[in-house]
């Protein structure tokens, strides 16, 4: 699945309909999509890890905070999935330079 199909599925379906349910700005609904997010990726095998990758798990959930926040304040999935390219490559790098340095 690529992050514009994450981000149309846990922002734009999941994030929303718990923005509605529980009010809009509350912090509850982008912190329970971003866990969602993050087991959606606990079967993984990134980062050097087979699964269960609870460190992918992990990272995905911290860019599922970020990606959510971003998506609230501006509203576009767009956004949010540029959000999370933009930590994929981040972690890209970060995996890559340990790779190098070994």
């Amino acid at each position: 699945m690529n992050g514009v199909t994450e981000e149309l599925i846990f922002r734009g379906m999941i994030q929303n309909m718990l923005e509605q349910r529980l009010g809009h700005g509350s912090i509850s609904a982008p912190l329970i999509a971003s866990v969602a997010f993050g087991i959606a990726h606990l079967g993984k095998s990134k980062l050097g890890y087979d699964p269960p990758n609870v460190r992918y798990m992990a990272s995905a959930c911290v860019t599922g905070v970020a990606c959510g926040f971003v998506w609230r304040q501006t509203g576009k999935v767009t956004a949010s999935a540029l959000t999370q390219a933009t930590s994929n490559y981040i972690m890209w790098r970060v995996t890559l330079s340990k790779k190098v340095g070994q």
